[in-house]
């Protein structure tokens, strides 16, 4: 991207603009006056009068030096509110409430227009050529990582809803980096409150967060890798002819690609960005941890935070690279039936059947159920006898999984982490063969769809149920699992609120007609591994069967 693209992709989409009127205000003084008017009490009505001020702003004649100043009061109030929707959805988990997602696609909004805004400023700075003004290099350096910054800011928030990103988004931050570059500002440091960046460091950043694939993540551990990924980013090569790298098409829309098979590699002539250096990074700090530790320490705003080792894994497999080829995805365009959660995968493979009616079907009238257990699955729709099975699309698979396009009302039930069952149509009488897997990534789609991609984990599971004993040996209640047969071992999947503390466990398994060597419906068996296969479930291992007691 040349000078010229470069400056004229800052204003790219804006409108014209026009003389400010008498109802809004003017001049520096009368924007900061207006600003200190807003009913900063009432965080919604001050957002929806702030919002106002930011588009009027945007469309309205200015210098680019009183425009600049204009933004950092602006700015100040955006980030008070800002802070104030943080606190809220800290630890939420997708879907928001109605009033959360308010408060998001607000947030969305008001940085958006903040980068525009300083992007304006910038172009107006550099008219009408694209030069930088004399005397006016760090202005110019400063305004092109503030409005790097809030561009991120804003991609943070539509990621955190699952959106895909606006395509305006990406080609804005493509253009402020090369401009950045054109001019020779893009290593330039500056301060921003108490913060050193640079433009090549917030891009870095952006580039960084995405190859980490936050669509993978839940809404905690997005905002985990948001703040590692800004400190972690001055490591990365982000230079042209790095083959081994990761490609950036400047000249698109689009980021470098969020899953391994939307990547490409690094060409001779084109940007890249390589992060083998951030990987280095972490491996030695795990080296450095004793034995098996659980957790890193990376040092963040001048203090320590601790990030547990599965989640830094999940960020190394996202950064590694491009897919391999024996790894490439075959199109499809066939559909799958598919149920979503434990509760109603469960209820899938029994038929139909409830819990209480599945363990009275393997023990008898006799067994009892903790009053957990007999409660409604939440995946099951009120007042009706039957499952919610949905018909999905598959857009594409490979070895490991399916990529799949959802009807966008299934949003409120489908979340990253989520176990499903998946089985291809039958007719009405025919047994459907589930298989199992976990949703992957979770991504809405522009015309209102939704896309996730399913790891398979099973390609044949049976409803079973566990029951672990107490201190004196007695078997508590029981509670769902999936069982299944790997590489001749068994291995059961349960809600990760199960014990990892128990040695030994008792299996309750029905018949597997399709099984020439079935299991004795009740066995006990030790467990010999625990892993999570996302933040809500685990897979046991078992091993050394022995015959279940006569009090089982």
């Amino acid at each position: 991207m040349d000078t010229v693209q470069a400056y004229a992709g800052l204003v790219a989409g804006l409108g014209a603009r026009h003389p400010a009127t008498d109802s809004f205000p003017s001049s520096v003084r009368g924007m900061s006056e207006r600003i200190a008017q807003l009913p900063l009490a009432n965080p919604e009505l001050a957002s929806r009068e702030l919002s106002k001020l930011l588009h009027e702003h945007l469309s309205t004649i200015w210098s680019g030096r009183d425009r600049a100043e204009t933004l950092s009061f602006l700015r100040r109030t955006v980030l008070q509110l800002d802070s104030g929707f943080e606190r809220q959805i800290l630890s939420e988990a997708f879907p928001l409430t109605k009033a959360k997602f308010h408060m998001a696609t607000t947030a969305v909004a008001m940085h958006t227009v903040l980068t525009q805004g300083y992007s304006l400023a910038i172009h107006e700075l550099c008219a009408p050529k694209g030069k930088l003004p004399f005397m006016r290099k760090k202005l110019v350096a400063e305004l092109l990582v503030l409005a790097l910054t809030h561009l991120g800011w804003s991609m943070h928030w539509q990621h955190r809803l699952y959106r895909k990103l606006s395509s305006r988004l990406w080609a804005l931050a493509h253009a402020l980096y090369a401009f950045s570059a054109q001019l020779g500002l893009n290593d330039r440091s500056v301060l921003i409150k108490h913060h050193r960046a640079s433009s090549r460091d917030c891009y870095a950043h952006l580039l960084l967060f995405a190859l980490g694939n936050p669509y993978g993540l839940t809404i905690p551990e997005m905002n985990e890798a948001f703040a590692l990924t800004e400190v972690l980013s001055p490591r990365c090569r982000l230079a042209e002819g790095l083959e081994e790298g990761i490609a950036v098409d400047a000249g698109t829309d689009g980021g470098p690609g969020y899953l391994p098979e939307e990547r490409v590699s690094g060409s001779p002539g084109g940007l890249s960005i390589d992060v083998v250096s951030v990987r280095e990074l972490i491996n030695e700090n795990i080296g450095l941890r004793p034995g098996k530790a659980q957790t890193l320490h990376f040092r963040i705003n001048n203090k320590d935070r601790e990030f547990s080792r599965p989640f830094i894994d999940r960020l190394l497999v996202a950064w590694c690279g491009v897919a391999a080829r024996n790894r490439q995805r075959m199109p499809a365009g066939h559909c799958l039936e598919v149920v979503v959660g434990l509760h109603s995968v469960h209820r899938a493979l029994t038929g139909g059947a409830k819990f209480d009616e599945f363990m009275v079907r393997i023990h008898g009238a006799g067994i009892s159920l903790d009053s957990q257990e007999q409660g409604a699955s939440w995946a099951i729709r009120e007042g009706s006898a039957g499952l919610l099975i949905w018909q999905v699309e598959v857009l594409d698979q490979g070895l490991g999984g399916y990529r799949l396009q959802w009807p966008f009302d299934t949003a409120t039930r489908i979340k990253v982490g989520e176990l499903v069952a998946l089985a291809l149509p039958v007719e009405m009488e025919a047994r459907r063969e589930w298989m199992i897997g976990a949703v992957r990534w979770l991504r809405v789609t522009e015309p209102g769809q939704i896309e996730t991609g399913v790891e398979l984990l099973a390609r044949h599971v049976l409803a079973a149920a566990i029951r672990i004993p107490d201190s004196n040996g007695l078997l508590g209640a029981p509670v769902r699992a999936l069982y299944c047969r790997d590489n001749g071992g068994h291995a059961v999947f349960v809600s990760n609120l199960f014990s990892q503390k128990s040695k030994i466990l008792e299996l309750n398994v029905p018949d597997d007609p399709s099984d020439w060597h079935p299991l004795p419906s009740v066995q006990l068996f030790e467990s010999n591994q625990y892993t999570t296969v996302s933040a809500s479930y685990l897979r046991i291992d078992l091993q050394d069967a022995k015959p279940a007691g006569q009090n089982s």
